[in-house]
């Protein structure tokens, strides 16, 4: 089938790595054997009023991809003016629609890629799916164009939430949509490079990692203060050298350093690095960490534990789905639960390659892409009806 992913969360030019998990889901429809297509939409700040780039490329995979750029000084205006956004994106789209009509029109997020991707499969009068990420959606319901979202999802042919936690709360959202219009749909972990490798560890150090975004927000996501505090109290209880690895970037870094050094913790702070790299890591180290306040999925999780990495997270969002007592400990998000689960994991005796093997077989490249050749092939049925 030919697909046309629609989105405004993908890979730029000013930022490379910006929704690499969407790209991830293009690249699991197009191991399946689709021909795929993506059309992006991306927003920069500029001095000029308003300025538009198109690019036409094929990417390192082999992805067919066109990119939209709009630069202007009223950045954030523009993120409210989906329709404008609808225009420039209609005109850059015309001529592939043309050579090369899409049977599935896939959006990512309901807005805005979605309320875009609504408008053209009327006007093809083709099956629409949406794939939602977003961990603030119930911050949407307070947004003007929330009815017209109800609207998109009602009209859509599938909705592909990535966990059963976020399924949740768009039906608490819109409770007049079905179990019948859902199809959980996890993210993409690439097992070609987050595998587990047997290595025995001889060294008396004790070594946790910990990777997102650090930085400040109104609404706090992320409280790594939480197992650096639990980390500190364990080694002092153990009597044994602990070392944690921090990776990703953002505005909280020396305050983090800072808490480090005050709690007596060995941190190395390896900044923004990409996946490749990450997982190098996530094979030097015996145990992932990952305190927050909000997933309705958690990536970084899923390729710690496709790695082999036992996980000790929050017990919050959608993380239960993903790590039990065979593969790591949930935890609540107070110091005390911290410290306890960091003693209970390191103590407890894991099947590291069966925790690599069943995350690879729930969120490999060529699971997904199953999960969603499925899904198209019931949308086209559905249409065809």
């Amino acid at each position: 089938m030919n697909v046309l992913f629609i989105t405004q969360w993908y890979p730029n030019r000013e930022n490379p790595f910006f929704g690499i998990f969407v790209r991830e889901q293009v690249r699991a429809a197009q191991s399946a054997g689709h021909t795929v297509q993506v059309l992006a939409l991306s927003l920069h700040k500029s001095k000029g009023l308003l300025n538009k780039k198109i690019y036409h490329y094929t990417d390192e995979f082999g992805i067919k991809t066109i990119q939209c750029e709009l630069h202007s000084r009223w950045k954030a205006a523009l993120f409210h003016l989906p329709h404008l956004q609808q225009y420039f994106l209609n005109q850059a789209v015309q001529q592939e629609l043309n050579q090369l009509p899409p049977d599935i029109i896939h959006s990512q997020v309901i807005y805005p890629a979605a309320l875009w991707a609504d408008a053209l499969a009327r006007k093809l009068n083709r099956p629409h799916i949406v794939t939602e990420h977003w961990s603030r959606l119930s911050d949407f319901s307070s947004s003007i164009y929330f009815g017209k979202a109800r609207k998109v999802y009602a009209a859509a042919t599938r909705i592909l939430p990535v966990s059963n936690f976020l399924k949740k709360n768009i039906q608490t959202l819109m409770p007049e949509l079905d179990d019948e219009k859902f199809t959980v749909t996890g993210n993409v972990v690439d097992a070609g490079l987050f595998h587990f490798r047997s290595s025995e560890n001889t060294s008396d150090v004790l070594t946790f990692c910990a990777v997102a975004t650090w930085q400040h927000k109104k609404k706090p996501d992320k409280m790594p203060e939480l197992f650096i505090g639990a980390l500190s109290q364990l080694q002092r209880k153990l009597n044994r050298r602990i070392r944690l690895i921090v990776i990703g970037g953002g505005d909280r870094l020396d305050e983090l350093r800072q808490r480090c050094n005050s709690a007596g913790v060995d941190a190395r702070f390896t900044g923004f690095i990409p996946k490749e790299k990450i997982a190098e890591e996530f094979r030097q180290v015996d145990f992932f960490v990952h305190a927050s306040t909000i997933e309705t999925f958690s990536i970084v999780v899923a390729e710690a534990l496709a790695s082999g990495l036992p996980v000790v997270c929050s017990r919050t969002g959608a993380l239960p789905e993903l790590v039990d007592p065979s593969n790591g400990i949930l935890c609540d998000n107070t110091l005390q639960s911290w410290t306890d689960a960091l003693e209970q994991v390191i103590e407890h005796d894991y099947d590291r390659f069966g925790i690599a093997e069943k995350i690879k077989n729930r969120f490999s490249l060529d699971a997904i892409g199953i999960q969603l050749t499925q899904v198209y092939e019931t949308a086209i049925r559905q249409q065809q009806n």
